[in-house]
């Protein structure tokens, strides 16, 4: 099984855009606080999740995220620079958590087999 569950800040607005099939995808990072300082993790959603996260999250916010990590190599493009490794979050559950500090309560958005959950942030 791979599943992570995370919560942190988002550290960036989310960016929205589409496939080259017209799938929505929408991608941002999050800082959760751990004994040696902020560990960041990259955040992937798609499809309606990916169309409510760009219009609901914005920098700053505290999130649950819950889902499947990978760890991505990236490498630049021109050749330039460092390359470096991380992890992202394929988001399968993103809840805004209201209060400071874990089992905060929020409101839940899911993909689309949970199609029933409010949109993120009703």
């Amino acid at each position: 099984m791979n599943r992570l569950v995370i919560e942190g800040n988002v550290g960036s607005d989310p960016e929205l855009r589409k496939t080259a099939k017209g799938e929505s995808v929408c991608n941002w990072r999050i800082a959760v606080n751990g004994a040696r300082g902020a560990e960041w993790f990259g955040v992937v959603a798609w499809g309606p999740l990916a169309d409510s996260a760009a219009e609901k999250l914005h920098k700053g916010q505290r999130v649950h995220i819950e889902g499947a990590v990978r760890l991505k190599h990236d490498v630049p493009k021109d050749g330039k620079g460092k390359e470096f490794w991380s992890l992202e979050v394929n988001a399968e559950v993103v809840r805004v958590l209201k209060g400071v500090g874990p089992s905060s309560t929020g409101v839940e958005v899911e993909g689309e087999e949970n199609a029933d959950l409010a949109p993120l942030g009703r």
